[in-house]
């Protein structure tokens, strides 16, 4: 944000959203204005990028093949489930946190090399238009954000 101010004018509180988030104080109407600003362009650059990950692959089929071949009805991954969203639908974040227990269980038996998942995020990001400076840090900004989320539930529970 203190990259882009002709974007997303400096706080009042402070001279730099930097020295904003250091601080305790909570943020007044304009300042939380511009803060649900680059929240929402955030979420919607993660939408995007979501919306142009390749879709061949059904959570729900490959478990229910896994759950064929005789690896049972997996536990969702605690991980996933701590991560995810209060508005998520409960059908499917249990889906996606069962999924990452059988993505985890293929990277033990040596069936996935573990890269996968980062892969494919940084396709789906690299695959969005960046023509200006600013749509270039918002990408980024966002993809760090997913990666960060995907390395926390990619840890061993």
């Amino acid at each position: 944000m203190d990259g882009h101010p002709n974007i997303f004018a400096a706080p009042t509180s402070a001279g730099t959203w930097t020295a904003f988030a250091e601080q305790s104080e909570a943020p007044d109407d304009r300042e939380e204005r511009i803060l649900d600003q680059a929240t929402g362009r955030i979420v919607q650059a993660i939408r995007s990028a979501q919306d142009r990950t390749p879709s061949d692959f059904d959570m729900q089929s490959a478990l229910d093949m896994a759950k064929e071949e005789g690896l049972g009805d997996l536990e969702p991954d605690p991980a996933v489930l701590a991560l995810a969203s209060p508005d998520a639908s409960d059908e499917e974040v249990a889906t996606m946190a069962r999924a990452m227990s059988l993505y985890k269980t293929a990277v033990k038996m040596g069936l996935a090399e573990g890269g996968e998942l980062h892969q494919t995020i940084e396709a789906s990001f690299s695959s969005l238009p960046a023509e200006t400076p600013f749509m270039q840090d918002l990408l980024e900004t966002a993809k760090r954000i997913v990666m960060i989320d995907l390395d926390q539930a990619m840890r061993q529970g």
